[in-house]
C-alpha cells in the first residue's frame, strides 16, 4: 500500500495534538464524543449508545450498539439495540486518564440524561451526527477528510505502536482475533523525521 494511501486512513502522529487541543478547547457534546472515540477505539454506534451506568471508574463497559432497522410498517429507524454489534464486541474496554476526563466532562454535562450523548431538548445523539462533526473539525484544521471509524484505526494503531500486547489489543477493539487488528486496523501513522530516525537507530551497518 502507498504512504498517501495509509495516511488517509488514519490521523498521523502529528495531527492527533492538534485534533485533541481542538476538541478539548471547545467541549461541545459532539466534540466530546469525537474525542473519546480516539480515547477508547469506540465503534461510533457503541459510542451513541453509552449509558452512564455503562462507566465504572477505570472501566467502559460496551453492551449495546445503535442498529439502522425497518419497523412494522417497512420504514427505515435507528435506534439501540441491547447487544453488542458482535459476540467479541461484549467488552470491558480499560479507560486512559484522557478518557475519564472525558466521561467525567460528559456526565457533568447530562447527569440525568438516559444516554451520555444527548441533545439540549433530551433526544439522544444519532452516531452519524458524529461522523459530520469530525468532517468540520478536520476542515478547520485544514486536514485531509477521514470517517469517525479511521479514529477507531488511530487508536488501534497507537496501541500496536505502543507495544501493547495482543489480548490487551483484541480485548480494547472487541476484535475475535489479533489478525483483524493488525491487518485491518494497523497503519504506519510515523513522521518522516520519526521513520527516518527509526531506521538509523535500527540499521547501524
Amino acid at each position: 500500500m502507498s504512504n498517501k494511501w495509509g495516511s488517509l486512513q488514519v490521523l498521523a502522529e502529528d495531527e492527533i495534538p492538534k485534533v485533541v487541543e481542538y476538541l478539548k478547547s471547545d467541549p461541545t457534546v459532539w466534540n466530546l464524543g469525537v474525542l473519546l472515540i480516539l480515547q477508547t477505539g469506540l465503534r461510533v454506534g457503541e459510542l451513541s449508545a453509552l449509558k452512564r451506568e455503562d462507566w465504572h471508574g477505570d472501566i467502559l463497559k460496551v453492551r449495546r450498539h445503535e442498529v439502522r432497522m425497518k419497523n412494522a410498517d417497512g420504514k427505515n429507524i435507528v435506534c439501540v439495540r441491547e447487544l453488542a454489534k458482535t459476540e467479541a464486541g461484549v467488552r470491558d474496554i480499560v479507560l486512559s486518564d484522557g478518557g475519564k476526563e472525558t466521561l467525567s466532562r460528559l456526565v457533568n454535562r447530562n447527569p440525568n440524561g438516559t444516554y451520555l450523548f444527548e441533545n439540549s431538548s433530551g433526544k439522544r445523539i444519532r452516531g452519524n451526527t458524529f461522523n459530520k462533526r469530525l468532517d468540520t473539525v478536520l476542515k478547520k484544521l485544514n486536514m485531509h477528510h477521514r470517517s469517525i471509524h479511521k479514529l477507531r484505526k488511530t487508536y488501534c494503531t497507537m496501541l500496536i505502536d505502543a507495544g501493547c500486547e495482543d489480548a490487551v489489543i483484541m480485548n480494547q477493539m472487541g476484535h475475535a482475533s489479533i489478525e483483524t487488528s493488525r491487518k485491518y486496523y494497523y497503519f504506519c501513522n510515523r513522521t518522516k523525521q520519526h521513520q527516518a530516525e527509526q531506521i538509523r537507530k535500527a540499521i547501524m551497518i
